[in-house]
């Protein structure tokens, strides 16, 4: 007797479930792989268009600029990958499970589509890798230009044609997706989903908090010291003037800094919006429309105000920009000061002038004295963090502007 001739087969049911389980975990990565393609395709235009990365909104609250530069720069690429794709790709894989995408994994798949998806993604990786070597190699570097230039030509096409496929290809898969019908979600299948959502952001983004050099608790300090040195900020106006003003000296320590800084204005957080303003410089005093222009300046010697012909000679004496045009008047050295008042700038690190660029807070000080009688006119002070780029003692608007501190000294 042949015994497989009596041999019944299992029930439909039994054989369903055999043969359905071992296929959800791929089509699952099926839907992981459409998730992280959108993700991808839209990250991919922040290289073409000027929109905001998810990794600087996101860790600006928690991290300064300066202590994320302590941080391996292979943690920070892991972290960048893990916000600014597989993030907004975890919360496409919660709104596909939303509208129950995950119950038609057994839709048609074309394999190109596949393919496309995962290509733009991989790419997005690959570049994100590359970038950071390019920048570690070359960056600050003579050749950071030529290099950025030869990067950007052939990466703005590809790009754009990688991010358009990819859009267009997942429209098509959704379409599919939406339209097939299936049975309901196994429990396996939804730990795995709930999975993939879930644990590889965290992973990538964990070794952030827990670098070694412990960014947050750096964040934390330096934005302590940063408060501290801000509520010592503000202008006061003690004396005024005994006379016209019609001449300004400008002083400052040349171990301490090069040339006292420009003018410095904020957004509505205190981050550094430009530099530079509409009013005032240092031959002239301006607030508003309201403007001064001085007969002469003097100050010590540097780029703007110099005399060639004597650099022995510690200060100079310029004229002022009409007087020049007009009557062609000579800059000359000099060692000691004529004008009417003088402006001396202070700083408080004595290694600024070595690391004026990347420094962290600095408080600097305006002292407004009035050389005829020696009164002191007034004092400005104010907080500068170029590594945080940040600052603090707006005095006009927007600006922190030494000339509409000037001016107001010599107005009020």
């Amino acid at each position: 007797m042949d015994y497989f001739q009596y041999r019944r087969s299992p029930p439909p049911a039994v054989e369903a479930t055999n043969s359905q389980h071992p296929r959800r975990p791929r089509s699952v990565v099926r839907l992981v792989n459409l998730a992280l393609g959108i993700s991808a395709a839209a990250a991919l235009l922040r290289y073409i268009f000027p929109l905001p990365s998810l990794t600087t909104v996101l860790l600006e609250p928690w991290f300064s600029r300066s202590s994320l530069e302590t941080v391996p720069p292979w943690t920070l690429v892991a972290t960048k990958i893990g916000l600014d794709l597989w993030l907004p790709a975890s919360v496409l894989m919660i709104l596909f499970a939303v509208m129950g995408l995950p119950r038609k994994l057994e839709a048609p798949s074309p394999r190109f589509s596949v393919t496309i998806l995962a290509g733009t993604w991989i790419t997005y990786v690959i570049l994100t890798i590359a970038l950071k070597w390019l920048a570690m190699r070359f960056g600050g570097s003579e050749a950071a230009g030529a290099v950025g230039l030869i990067v950007a030509v052939p990466l703005i096409p590809l790009v754009s044609i990688l991010s358009l496929a990819g859009f267009s290809v997942a429209m098509t898969q959704l379409a599919m997706l939406w339209r097939h019908s299936s049975p309901e979600l196994s429990t396996r299948a939804s730990g795995i989903w709930l999975a993939w959502a879930l644990v590889p952001p965290i992973l990538l983004v964990l070794p952030l908090w827990f670098a070694p050099s412990q960014p947050r608790a750096l964040t934390v300090r330096a934005d302590q010291e940063f408060a501290a040195l801000c509520r010592t900020t503000g202008v006061r106006f003690l004396a005024k003037p005994s006379g016209p003003v019609r001449s300004i000296a400008y002083d400052w320590d040349p171990q301490r800094m090069e040339r006292p800084p420009g003018i410095i204005s904020v957004d509505e957080r205190g981050r550094f919006a430009g530099t530079g303003g509409s009013w005032g410089g240092p031959r002239e005093v301006g607030k508003g429309p309201d403007r001064l222009v001085f007969d002469f300046i003097e100050s010590r010697q540097d780029d703007w105000c110099h005399a060639r012909s004597d650099l022995r000679m510690p200060y100079a004496h310029c004229p002022s920009i009409r007087a020049n045009l007009q009557l062609k008047a000579p800059y000359y050295a000099i060692d000691t000061f004529t004008a009417d008042i003088l402006a001396y700038f202070e700083v408080d690190r004595l290694d600024f002038k070595a690391n004026r660029i990347t420094h962290g807070p600095v408080r600097f000080q305006v002292t407004l004295t009035d050389r005829r009688s020696g009164a002191v006119l007034g004092e400005m002070a104010y907080v500068v963090d170029r590594a945080d780029q940040r600052a603090c003692g707006v005095n006009f608007g927007n600006q922190i502007s030494y000339p509409a501190f000037i001016w107001d000294a010599i107005h009020q």
